[in-house]
């Protein structure tokens, strides 16, 4: 069964209808990232699809691939909890990721900088 009333602004599936397991993949990735064992194929598990068919259809139908789905929600929180006091690794836990070496690099590659270096630019942010 496909839901084609969805509409995603600069994106559609090919085929004009969207797939109804669609939406709810994306509202368990947004309820499940906090778990660190969160992946493309965990995710396309508890839905019975391959990983590769799951992520190739959420990627036309969101614009985004689901791992980097699943990396900005943790950025997002970890960033979050980045304006209190807890500790890299409490913060990396909390967030989903399975390592700080794991934040660290995603940390890297979407916001050009290190966990550390965001607490201080987060708290240099809130001084203005």
């Amino acid at each position: 069964e496909c839901q084609t009333d969805l509409v995603y602004p600069d994106h559609y599936f090919k085929c004009d209808a969207i797939p109804a397991w669609a939406p709810q993949v994306r509202q368990y990735i947004q309820e499940t990232y906090r778990d660190p064992n969160t992946t493309v194929a965990s995710v396309a598990d508890h839905f019975q699809l391959t990983p590769t068919y799951c992520s190739k259809v959420y990627r036309e139908i969101y614009g985004i691939r689901m791992l980097e789905e699943i990396q900005r929600l943790r950025l997002a929180e970890a960033k979050r909890l980045l304006q209190g006091t807890d500790s890299i690794r409490s913060i990396a836990e909390k967030a989903g990721f399975p390592s700080t070496l794991t934040m660290s690099r995603a940390f890297k590659r979407y916001e050009a900088a290190l966990p550390s270096s965001f607490r201080g630019q987060a708290d240099r942010k809130t001084d203005i």
